[in-house]
């Protein structure tokens, strides 16, 4: 009889061992998935390795069925998956389970399956030191690195933060080889397990995909590119196991001591500061976009009476430019209609007291945090400054969209323009029929949220934020990050820029408005570094789900 230490594929509290010991008549490789019993039921699991005896006298298991005695993870993948484990507390099984084609945990019988045998891990005797390219034009170094690992005979993966985004560079990289393969969540079962095989077996030369490709085996990665690596897109926080891809590509390249470069137009906070302290290279090749901006203070709108969601100078400009061939993009925050309380004497938002999220308005005159179910009764007069100019606001694409088209039929000369609405709600396929009419014609208003940052090739004559001040009273650290990236990304696609808020003289907007980059970064930097945020710790969450508020609230408290 031999003893096996396995990994179950499922679920299993951090608190709890990850690795179960079980017992065989048959010998095991490292790598090979069985069926074995947890509790009441079971799991598919991987072995981890032999053990010669165990010390303590427990009652083990047999393992009830092996699936594949052949290897379905390489000890490469193996010690990967513990890494991102213990980087980002989630279950070890949930995270091996991300390196496995799908095949296998839909197909009943898997024996007939062909899994080839994983090579050897090859890697270089020093890895190079991480890159941050902070570029508008990046193709031609990545071209360059790319030709260089292909030389080497090396394989290389290049991640996009979006399925929509893979189409700007694959038809560039099939120009370098023929060898390229595109992966992402979407393609099917099928598809993915022919991508698997043949990247083990060595016929693969370049991947390019979103971040699901960075679990594909490689087995002689020589260059991983993070393109827009300032993304959100590259979290994974909606379900488990929850990772960065941008830390994993990190764990990666050390794992084959391969290079790797941060590609951006505008880099995250944090991966400045890794520059900034020489932890990565910084090779910089920015141009200022010469987009002109205008802010609008929309405080003075209140004193000329004007209630409309539309600034008196956005109304003159849209009167104008809609009477000759242009495009205008009109961004809001958000597609919700949800309503907040805020003051248009002097902008504040009335917040919870226990989080500092905003109050959401509901209905009997009661104001709730959806964070932590806080309730106040909505008060009279603004908190801040006595003023009773208190309104409910929840200005969304639809309420915008409904706004456009009334000022259309009613003020303007061209009646005939169309408007579209594009955000979260609209299907994928109208999404893309939408964004071909805005890449072909030249003219058009278009209202959206951050939705249009995953489309490439899209220009407007004007862009103009409706309204973006709500994003800055959520109690986040990030947040003025969030917003800055926001306000850069719409420039880059702008000829001209509005920005219309309550708080123009805020600093993130001065630094904007004027091109501050750096002084922005400097800026936050030294607000986390005062209040012990990252780049400077490390933030973990931890969320506790009880059906029961009092429950709930007694356990926290303990």
């Amino acid at each position: 009889m031999k003893f096996y230490q396995v990994i179950p594929l499922t679920k299993i509290s951090i608190r709890d061992p990850q690795v179960l010991t079980y017992k065989s008549k048959e010998a095991l490789s490292p790598g090979s998935l069985v069926l074995i019993p947890l509790k009441t039921r079971y799991e598919k699991g991987i072995v981890k390795e032999t053990l010669k005896k165990p010390q303590k006298k427990l009652k083990i298991k047999p393992i009830e069925k092996v699936l594949l005695s052949s290897p379905v993870v390489s000890p490469t993948i193996l010690t990967l998956a513990e890494k991102i484990s213990e980087e980002f507390l989630e279950p070890l099984g949930l995270v091996l389970k991300l390196f496995l084609p799908r095949v296998f945990f839909t197909r009943k019988r898997l024996e007939k399956l062909n899994i080839p045998d994983f090579p050897k891990k090859k890697t270089a005797k020093k890895q190079p030191k991480p890159i941050l390219l902070w570029s508008d034009d990046r193709w031609n170094y990545y071209k360059k690195e790319i030709q260089k690992t292909l030389k080497q005979n090396k394989q290389i993966l290049f991640l996009v933060p979006e399925i929509e985004k893979i189409d700007i560079f694959k038809n560039l990289l099939f120009q370098l080889t023929d060898k390229v393969e595109v992966f992402h969540s979407d393609i099917r079962t099928k598809k993915e397990f022919e991508i698997w095989q043949n990247l083990i077996k060595g016929k693969i030369q370049i991947v390019i995909g979103t971040r699901s490709a960075i679990f594909l085996p490689f087995s002689n990665l020589g260059l991983i590119i993070l393109d827009e690596e300032e993304s959100s897109s590259y979290k994974s926080w909606e379900m488990h196991p929850r990772y960065h891809t941008k830390k994993i590509a990190f764990l990666l390249a050390s794992q084959f001591q391969s290079h790797l470069i941060l590609g951006t137009s505008l880099p995250s906070i944090e991966s400045f500061y890794l520059a900034k302290t020489k932890q990565i290279k910084l090779i910089e090749k920015y141009k200022k976009p010469k987009t002109k901006i205008e802010l609008v203070d929309q405080r003075e709108e209140i004193r000329f009476r004007n209630f409309s969601v539309f600034s008196r100078k956005l109304q003159t400009l849209l009167s104008q430019k809609t009477k000759e061939k242009t495009k205008i993009l009109l961004f809001v925050n958000r597609k919700g209609l949800a309503p907040t309380i805020f003051c248009r004497n002097c902008g504040y938002t009335l917040k919870c007291k226990h989080c500092e999220a905003p109050l959401v308005y509901h209905k009997k005159g009661l104001l709730v945090c959806h964070h932590c179910g806080y309730e106040i009764e909505a008060p009279g007069v603004c908190p801040k400054c006595g003023s009773w100019k208190l309104r409910f606001f929840g200005v969304g694409t639809q309420r915008v969209f409904d706004a456009l088209k009334k000022a259309r039929d009613n003020f303007w000369e061209n009646k005939e323009i169309n408007i579209f609405r594009l955000d979260g709600d609209i299907p994928k396929k109208r999404q893309k029929e939408i964004i071909n009419y805005f890449q072909k014609s030249e003219s058009g208003i278009l209202v959206t949220t951050s939705a249009i940052f995953k489309y490439p090739d899209l220009y407007f004559d004007l862009s103009a934020v409706v309204f973006i001040d709500n994003l800055l009273n959520f109690p986040d650290f990030q947040i003025e990050e969030r917003v800055f990236h926001i306000l850069f990304k719409l420039q880059s696609i702008s000829k001209e820029m509005l920005v219309q808020t309550y708080k123009p003289d805020f600093p993130l907007f001065q630094f904007f408005q004027k091109g501050k980059i750096k002084e922005f970064f400097q800026k936050e930097l030294k607000e986390r570094k005062r209040g012990f945020f990252p780049p400077f710790s490390e933030v973990i969450k931890l969320t506790y789900k009880q059906k029961s508020k009092e429950k709930g609230s007694q356990k926290i408290e303990k």
